[in-house]
């Protein structure tokens, strides 16, 4: 999640529909908050996540700025928007706090609809099979190494990340043809 910020935020609490936050981690709130927590609530379709500092209030603070916010890994995504909750004010669930812990008025920007994927999953070079060079792109794809033709299938579990676990599926989709 991308954060574009003129005044400096000592917090933030959102809400993301359409996914259960699996991990939040890296990013800005890593590196001034000593606080990321998030929760899943199936029987509303969003999780909340919510960081802060409570070692340092008010002098722990994300300068302004731009940059990756935090990533989250997710799972049960179900197709299609992930969205923010609305912006309902200091009292709602999607607030943002400046230096003095007050409430500031957030653009949370449009939902993101992932886009479609023209070939089958784990068929990242798209050339009509799922072989050793679809696991070579993936593999450098998790090492941050290069981008493959077609990254939306690279997530062949469909579990919201990139990881060890679709490489082992794949694998065994070569070796036996499951």
């Amino acid at each position: 999640i991308y954060m574009e910020n003129e005044i400096e935020v000592s917090g933030f609490q959102f809400q993301l529909f359409g996914i259960n936050i699996t991990d939040a981690s890296d990013g800005l709130a890593a590196e001034y908050f000593d606080l990321i927590t998030w929760n899943y609530y199936p029987t509303a379709g969003y999780s909340m996540i919510l960081a802060t500092s409570l070692t340092e209030p008010g002098i722990s603070v994300i300068p302004i700025g731009e940059g990756l916010l935090i990533q989250i890994s997710f799972t049960d995504y179900g197709g299609g928007e992930i969205c923010f909750g609305e912006d309902t004010g200091s009292a709602g669930y999607n607030v943002i706090a400046d230096a003095d812990a007050n409430y500031v008025f957030t653009s949370w920007g449009d939902c993101y609809t992932p886009p479609e994927c023209d070939v089958a999953l784990g068929d990242v070079n798209g050339d009509g099979d799922i072989n050793i060079f679809d696991l070579v792109q993936i593999a450098y794809y998790i090492l941050d190494l290069s981008i493959p033709d077609y990254e939306c299938a690279a997530d062949y579990n469909q579990d919201g990340s990139v990881d060890i676990l679709d490489l082992v599926e794949i694998v065994n989709i070569i070796l036996f043809d499951e």
